[in-house]
């Protein structure tokens, strides 16, 4: 995984869905974005590119309200409704699939 690579697929879906990018922290291994709806309802992206890591959250009122992430290098999704469970995958989630699936929620919960 390529932190200029995570950058400009961000850049995309923010273009593509009229979100907000705004770049957090940079170092030389690690990338943290976010992708705003508005200021209470957002997309953390985090990177680690040193541990090919992917780290996506859908944030609304600092709150997760759905995710798909890696501990111990083992990627786990956190469900709509049970973002505290971890539900094991076989690896990271596509950011434009995590990003599509997160809009359809908050349209369904007329969030947006």
């Amino acid at each position: 995984m390529n932190l200029e690579d995570v950058f400009k697929q961000a850049s995309e879906i923010a273009h593509e869905f009229g979100l907000s990018l705004v770049e957090l922290d940079r170092t030389n291994n690690t990338l943290s974005l976010r992708l705003h709806i508005d200021s209470e309802l957002f997309f953390h992206i985090y990177a680690n590119q040193t541990k090919n890591k992917l780290n996506l959250a859908l944030i609304f009122k600092g709150e997760r309200l759905y995710g798909h992430d890696a501990e111990g290098g083992k990627y786990h999704l956190h469900s709509f409704g049970e973002s505290d469970k971890h539900i094991f995958t076989d690896g990271a989630k596509p950011m434009r699939e995590f990003v599509l699936e997160s809009l359809k929620y908050l349209d369904e919960k007329s969030l947006l």
